[in-house]
């Protein structure tokens, strides 16, 4: 009987492994996508800094809002995925988001310090995906305790 149950959480421990993977990509893919749009909110601003200011606003409005907009909703799908609450990994995580939140801030990202920024994103990014990557893979293994009801 023991066996069965064994089997029966085994075989649990596999299908959350499995969805937990499933979460991981669907993360790794809007870190991604966000760092890539952020880029190109970044590279449209710079090129709309350059112009005329009789431009400036239209231009900043059809072309810069909607992929700081776009970035945004990746964000915040990006915030969803993380446990906000008794987190052990917390501070991580909280430095992740900060650190992609930081690509879309006119106040911090220039030039100069765009690759040093992304750099950090992808570190924190890379950290995080790690170590949920290192949860994903450890199967419990059941314990008589378990099954005491």
């Amino acid at each position: 009987m023991f066996a069965a149950f064994a089997a029966a959480w085994i075989a649990h421990s596999a299908k959350i492994s499995e969805f937990r993977q499933s979460w991981i990509d669907g993360l790794r893919l809007d870190i991604a996508d966000f760092i890539g749009l952020a880029e190109r909110w970044f590279r449209k601003k710079e090129e709309i800094n350059s112009i005329p200011s009789g431009e400036k606003d239209k231009r900043e409005r059809d072309e810069v809002a909607p992929v700081a907009d776009e970035a945004r909703v990746i964000l915040g799908r990006i915030r969803l995925g993380l446990n906000p609450e008794n987190n052990p990994d917390g501070q991580q995580d909280t430095q992740l988001l900060q650190s992609l939140e930081d690509l879309l801030n006119p106040g911090k990202v220039d030039p100069a310090s765009r690759q040093g920024l992304a750099d950090i994103a992808f570190d924190n990014a890379r950290r995080t995906l790690k170590r949920e990557w290192e949860k994903t893979k450890k199967i419990r293994v059941p314990r008589r305790s378990d099954f005491d009801w």
